[in-house]
């Protein structure tokens, strides 16, 4: 007789019982089989409450009670679900031990808000009169105008200037240079790398490229080094946005192998070969003026906009490596989206794509799918598995069928953002009831259509938006943590339901398109949706609004039926018709307007709120975060997290201030 090794409690029972239970068919072990799983939780409860005394192996919950032994303040639960704070319980008595070190204030502050943080003593700026027999050379230095970088970083935290003393309060972020003054300087945006993602050539034969896979203009990031221990930051080990004149200054810092930005150029039948620093020029090419006299081989860069030029000709391909910044986990990127990824050992049908060359190419891998033989005894479970950041580009219309009852995945690997440019369009098609189609991670240009699918997006971006088609009236569409153009959806659908997503009328800015959500571009009515931390920029036109909460809606919102639904805690634009609302802004009694940094997509300000948002709206939803697709950065709350545990690591006398610089 064999037994599973984990039977603890049947292999205890002596031999003549086993016996006697096997000729009856074995109930005792089954009955002790049910009994050793309650017996296995309560084991591992015993054992976990061991590993909760100690803050290396505790669970996240247990951490603002270990924190709370300590005396540490301003741990909060909704900022543990947006970083762990275990680090701070951690270090909290070494840090105290170290208290008014400047470092030690960098790493508190940053174990607490979970930013990066630069911290500078102006007492180190002021410009005094030295004696020439004690002459420091540390304090500021007297401005010199032929110093363009210098100049440049005037009023940043690599600052090196002489000031004189500013007495007004630092804390009310207006004054800086007095003898008692801490600056912290917070980036808020994260460097997210690409790596060699195809650059978009705007103009083969003038070898014009972009960084960004589909033409867009976007601002290149520095990939932060690691930080040796109880060293102060750098430029290098932040993820600062650069500037033309940053870079200039020091190409070789940013540019080629294991540097911020690398540049790969290949040419027919030959691989794809690295530029080295020295034969790349930065330069400003907002109106692409390429020089007549640039060399065989040289390239320019601009990474304020990020733009490439060659005067070579006979160039196939450009690969780049960079970084872009961005405030959250949206759209599609090579962030950590490994707990949304499907498990493939469910799948009847899988294939991974490289978009190299190396594997098939996307539309025969879809064409495997459509063609695959049906069968009666197994729902259709199919995975196709995106790896790498290179380009697919398609002229010919894709079309995806996925069979009753079957579930087809699209999805990038974890940690890339594969793009995938479909200019004649993407035909999604539900061949019968229950069939449901994801997309998980893409980067997606051109017309997409849906008929009669359950389409779930999420954490991609789609330029140019979705459309139904003529056969939709099954169709539910779910979209979330995801960045799209303008939804044409009829009100016949089934539903809409988004969620932590950003609605663009015109990412392309030079549409001409109004409505962001809506049945067709002159603004028919729109299917009924539900919509949850959405920020929608561009008009609204729906049939009937379920539910908005937690939403800024940047322009008119008119909905036919308004007896049913409801919206709360969002921003409303003037005029808009809705279902009663509830704690929505603005207020009658009030002008709250709603100040956007940016609405042009590929901006690091990208329908972001800004600075001099009123509270109303940047703490206005239900959980005293901001509204729109950033709540769940509760950036309010770390902020006042921050202001609160400063103090206790100040030396005495000594007044800080925050000073957000991404």
């Amino acid at each position: 007789m064999s037994t599973q090794p984990t039977e603890r409690l049947y292999n205890l029972l002596p031999t003549i019982y086993r016996q006697r239970d096997l000729a009856q068919g074995q109930p005792l072990r089954a009955l002790l089989a049910l009994i050793e799983q309650d017996f296995v939780a309560i084991e591992d409860d015993i054992s976990q409450l061991y590993e909760n005394w100690f803050i290396e192996t505790c669970d996240e919950w247990v951490v603002p009670y270990l924190g709370d032994l300590l005396g540490v303040s301003g741990l909060s639960s909704e900022t543990s679900r947006i970083f762990s704070q275990r680090g701070h319980v951690a270090n909290v008595l070494g840090y105290r031990r170290r208290k008014g070190v400047l470092r030690v204030l960098e790493q508190v502050a940053q174990d607490m808000s979970g930013w990066s943080i630069r911290a500078v003593e102006y007492f180190e700026l002021l410009g005094v009169a030295q004696h020439t027999q004690s002459i420091r050379p540390d304090r500021g230095a007297t401005i010199d105008i032929r110093k363009r970088t210098a100049l440049s970083r005037i009023g940043t935290p690599f600052d090196t200037m002489a000031a004189r003393v500013d007495v007004r309060r630092i804390a009310s972020g207006r004054g800086r240079n007095n003898v008692g003054n801490v600056g912290l300087f917070i980036w808020r945006l994260h460097s997210m790398p690409i790596a060699q993602g195809v650059a978009h050539a705007i103009d083969s034969e003038m070898q014009q490229y972009t960084f960004h896979p589909l033409g867009f203009d976007q601002q290149l990031f520095n990939a932060p080094q690691p930080l040796p221990d109880d060293s102060r930051p750098d430029l290098i080990h932040l993820p600062i946005p650069l500037t033309n004149a940053l870079v200039a200054e020091d190409v070789a810092r940013f540019v080629g192998a294991d540097r911020s930005i690398q540049v790969f150029v290949q040419t027919a039948h030959a691989q794809p070969t690295l530029l080295p620093a020295k034969q790349i020029v930065i330069t400003d090419l907002s109106n692409w003026v390429v020089p007549n006299n640039l060399a065989d081989g040289m390239l320019l860069l601009d990474v304020e906009r990020g733009r490439l030029a060659r005067g070579q000709k006979n160039i196939e391909q450009v690969l780049v490596s960079y970084c872009y910044g961005a405030l959250a986990d949206i759209g599609g990127g090579p962030y950590n989206r490994r707990h949304t990824l499907a498990d493939q050992s469910r799948a009847s049908w899988h294939i991974e794509l490289a978009l190299d060359g190396s594997t098939i190419a996307f539309d025969q891998a879809i064409k495997q799918w459509n063609e695959r033989p049906a069968n009666p005894d197994q729902p259709a479970y199919g995975i196709i598995r995106v790896l790498g950041n290179g380009t697919y580009t398609s002229n010919e219309l894709i079309t995806i069928n996925v069979p009753q009852d079957g579930t087809l995945i699209i999805e990038a690997a974890d940690g890339t953002r594969p793009t995938l440019d479909f200019r004649a369009g993407l035909l999604l098609n539900g061949l019968g009831t229950g069939a449901t189609l994801i997309l998980n991670g893409l980067l997606i240009a051109g017309p997409a259509t849906v008929s009669n699918l359950q389409l779930t997006i999420i954490h991609c971006t789609l330029i140019d938006g979705l459309h139904s088609g003529e056969h939709a009236s099954d169709a539910h569409i779910t979209i979330s943590e995801s960045i799209s153009g303008p939804l044409r959806l009829n009100a016949e659908i089934d539903g809409l339901t988004i969620s932590d997503s950003i609605i663009d009328a015109a990412p392309h800015q030079s549409d001409k398109h109004r409505y962001a959500i809506a049945a067709d571009d002159a603004g028919g009515a729109g299917p009924r949706a539900t919509l949850t931390r959405t920020t929608v920029l561009g008009m609204v036109s729906l049939y009937e609004l379920a539910e908005a909460s937690d939403c800024l809606f940047s322009e008119q919102v008119r909905v036919q039926r308004i007896e049913t639904g409801m919206v709360r805690y969002s921003y409303l634009a003037a005029d808009s018709q809705t279902p009663p609302g509830f704690r929505c802004q603005p207020d009658p009694a009030t002008t709250a307007s709603l100040p956007l940094m940016s609405t042009r997509y590929g901006d690091t300000g990208y329908a972001r709120l800004s600075r001099e948002c009123p509270r109303t709206i940047s703490a206005g939803a239900e959980s005293g975060s901001e509204m729109g697709a950033y709540h769940n950065l509760f950036q309010l709350q770390r902020e006042v997290n921050l202001q609160g545990v400063i103090d206790e690591y100040l030396p005495y006398g000594l007044e800080a201030g925050l000073f957000f610089h991404s």
